[in-house]
Protein backbone atom coordinates (compact mmCIF):
# COMPACT_ATOMS: atom_id res chain seq x y z
CA UNK A 1 0.00 0.00 0.00
CA UNK A 2 1.05 3.57 -0.83
CA UNK A 3 0.75 6.92 0.41
CA UNK A 4 1.49 9.30 3.86
CA UNK A 5 2.80 8.13 7.10
CA UNK A 6 3.15 10.13 10.34
CA UNK A 7 6.30 9.46 12.54
CA UNK A 8 6.63 10.60 16.02
CA UNK A 9 9.96 11.10 17.31
CA UNK A 10 10.55 7.63 18.32
CA UNK A 11 9.74 5.94 14.38
CA UNK A 12 6.40 4.83 16.03
CA UNK A 13 3.17 5.87 13.09
CA UNK A 14 1.04 8.03 14.53
CA UNK A 15 -1.70 7.69 11.55
CA UNK A 16 -1.44 6.51 7.72
CA UNK A 17 -3.48 7.92 4.42
CA UNK A 18 -3.12 5.54 2.13
CA UNK A 19 -3.59 6.09 -1.62
CA UNK A 20 -3.11 3.58 -4.20
CA UNK A 21 -0.27 5.15 -6.70
CA UNK A 22 2.17 6.88 -5.93
CA UNK A 23 2.48 10.50 -4.49
CA UNK A 24 4.00 13.67 -5.24
CA UNK A 25 6.77 14.96 -2.68
CA UNK A 26 4.49 16.74 0.15
CA UNK A 27 4.13 20.51 0.30
CA UNK A 28 3.78 21.64 4.01
CA UNK A 29 1.95 24.79 4.70
CA UNK A 30 0.68 26.10 8.75
CA UNK A 31 -1.13 23.26 9.55
CA UNK A 32 -1.64 21.25 5.87
CA UNK A 33 0.09 18.81 4.07
CA UNK A 34 -0.56 19.14 0.37
CA UNK A 35 0.32 16.66 -2.05
CA UNK A 36 -0.93 15.12 -5.70
CA UNK A 37 -1.68 11.07 -6.32
CA UNK A 38 -1.00 9.67 -9.61
CA UNK A 39 -4.61 8.22 -10.02
CA UNK A 40 -5.78 12.13 -10.80
CA UNK A 41 -6.43 13.41 -7.49
CA UNK A 42 -4.73 16.31 -5.43
CA UNK A 43 -5.19 16.19 -1.90
CA UNK A 44 -4.57 18.66 1.49
CA UNK A 45 -4.75 16.65 4.99
CA UNK A 46 -4.58 18.32 8.40
CA UNK A 47 -1.78 17.31 10.59
CA UNK A 48 -3.68 14.49 12.17
CA UNK A 49 -3.84 12.66 8.82
CA UNK A 50 -7.56 13.88 8.24
CA UNK A 51 -8.71 14.42 4.51
CA UNK A 52 -9.57 18.50 4.05
CA UNK A 53 -10.57 18.21 0.59
CA UNK A 54 -9.70 15.95 -2.29
CA UNK A 55 -9.36 18.10 -6.04
CA UNK A 56 -9.80 15.22 -9.08
CA UNK A 57 -8.21 16.20 -12.52
CA UNK A 58 -8.70 14.37 -15.95
CA UNK A 59 -4.72 14.73 -16.65
CA UNK A 60 -2.99 12.03 -14.87
CA UNK A 61 -0.53 13.81 -11.83
CA UNK A 62 3.30 13.43 -12.06
CA UNK A 63 4.93 12.17 -9.33
CA UNK A 64 8.22 14.09 -10.51
CA UNK A 65 7.20 17.25 -9.40
CA UNK A 66 6.76 19.41 -6.45
CA UNK A 67 3.78 21.20 -5.35
CA UNK A 68 4.60 25.19 -5.53
CA UNK A 69 2.70 27.64 -3.65
CA UNK A 70 2.58 31.01 -5.46
CA UNK A 71 0.18 34.30 -4.00
CA UNK A 72 -2.06 31.39 -2.45
CA UNK A 73 -2.21 29.06 -5.06
CA UNK A 74 -1.39 25.76 -5.56
CA UNK A 75 0.17 24.41 -8.61
CA UNK A 76 1.10 21.08 -9.59
CA UNK A 77 2.14 19.46 -12.72
CA UNK A 78 0.83 16.85 -15.09
CA UNK A 79 1.99 14.54 -17.40
CA UNK A 80 -0.27 16.05 -20.45
CA UNK A 81 2.91 18.78 -20.15
CA UNK A 82 0.34 20.75 -17.60
CA UNK A 83 0.37 22.38 -14.62
CA UNK A 84 -2.64 22.99 -12.44
CA UNK A 85 -3.48 25.85 -9.95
Amino acid sequence: MTGFYSLDLDGKEKWRFATHDAVTPPTIIGDHLYFGYVGKSFYCLDMDGKLVWRHDVTATISAWFNTAVIRDKIYFGCYNKNFIA
